[in-house]
C-alpha cells in the first residue's frame, strides 16, 4: 500500500468512531432532591439546556425513551420514589429540538445512571379505541380542524392545547395526541381503530375520583364517549415494551 493509500485508510479507520460517538451534554449536574413533595418541575428549551427539579428516574426513562410508564418493565421501586436536580447544557447548535434532546437524555441515562434497557415486543391488555355510534358520526366535542397552524404575523398559532385537572381543550391538534392522552389516562396501550387522521379541535372533562370533583363532571371513559363519541373496547394484542436490564442510583458530582 503506497503512503497515500495508507493515509487514506488511517483517516478513515480514525473517523469511524468519531462519528459514531453518542450525543452527550457538555455539562450535567445531577444531584438528589431536597424533600419537598412529589412535585417535578421540568423545563427544556431550543437553546439546548434541560433542567429538572425533583424528578424521578422512571419519568426521566419515559421522557428519553418516549413510552408511558405501563411499557417499563423491570424498574427497581426506588426509581419511583428517590428524586433528583438535574441540570444540563447541550454543545451549542444541539438539542434544539425535542428529537435531539431525547437523544441527549438517553445518553445521560446510560453515563450517570448506569441505565441499559432492551425493547422486545410482548402479547398483552390493550384498548381499541373505535368511533362509538354506528354512524360513524363523532361527538360534540370532537370536530376536523379546518383552520391554518401557521402564525400571522405578530401573533401566535392558533393551534394549541391547553390541560388542567382533568381536561383538555385542544385546537388543531394531530389525532395522535388525542391517541397518546387517552393511552396515559387508562394505563394500557390504546390501537388506533377510528380510522380518523390529521388535526382536530376537541375538548372535554372527567373526574378521577378527584378531592373536590368539578361540577357534574363524570368518569374519563364517559367523557371520551359522551363528549367526544369515541369508544375503547377490550382487546390484546402484540405491544412493546421497555425491559430494564440495569441502572444505578447516581454518582456524587
Amino acid at each position: 500500500m503506497n503512503r497515500l493509500g495508507l493515509l487514506l485508510f488511517l483517516i478513515a479507520v480514525v473517523s469511524v468512531p468519531l462519528a459514531a460517538q453518542a450525543p452527550r451534554f457538555d455539562v450535567v449536574s445531577v444531584k438528589p432532591a431536597p424533600p419537598t413533595g412529589d412535585v417535578t418541575l421540568v423545563r427544556q428549551n431550543t437553546a439546548g439546556r434541560f433542567t429538572a427539579d425533583g424528578i424521578t428516574v422512571f419519568n426521566l426513562i419515559q421522557q428519553a425513551h418516549g413510552v408511558f410508564g405501563f411499557q417499563i418493565v423491570g424498574a427497581p421501586d426506588w426509581s419511583h420514589r428517590d428524586r433528583f436536580d438535574i441540570q444540563a447544557i447541550a454543545p451549542p447548535g444541539t438539542g434544539t429540538t425535542r428529537a435531539e434532546m431525547d437523544a441527549f437524555l438517553r445518553q445521560l441515562l446510560e453515563d450517570r445512571f448506569m441505565f441499559r434497557a432492551r425493547r422486545e415486543m410482548r402479547e398483552q391488555d390493550v384498548y381499541a379505541l373505535v368511533i362509538a355510534r354506528a354512524d360513524s358520526r363523532l361527538g360534540p366535542n370532537l370536530r376536523p380542524f379546518t383552520g391554518d397552524c401557521a402564525a400571522p404575523a405578530g401573533g401566535q398559532s392558533p393551534c394549541r392545547m391547553r390541560n388542567g385537572p382533568n381536561f383538555t381543550d385542544a385546537a388543531g391538534m394531530p389525532f395522535s395526541i388525542l391517541l397518546g392522552q387517552v393511552a396515559g389516562n387508562v394505563s394500557r396501550l390504546v390501537v388506533d381503530k377510528t380510522g380518523l387522521s390529521g388535526r382536530f379541535d376537541f375538548k372535554y372533562e372527567w373526574t378521577n375520583d378527584l378531592p373536590n370533583p368539578a361540577g357534574d363532571r363524570v368518569s374519563f371513559i364517559t367523557a371520551l364517549q359522551e363528549q367526544l363519541g369515541l369508544r375503547l373496547v377490550p382487546d390484546r394484542a402484540q405491544a412493546e415494551v421497555l425491559v430494564v436490564e440495569s441502572v444505578e442510583r447516581p454518582a456524587a458530582n
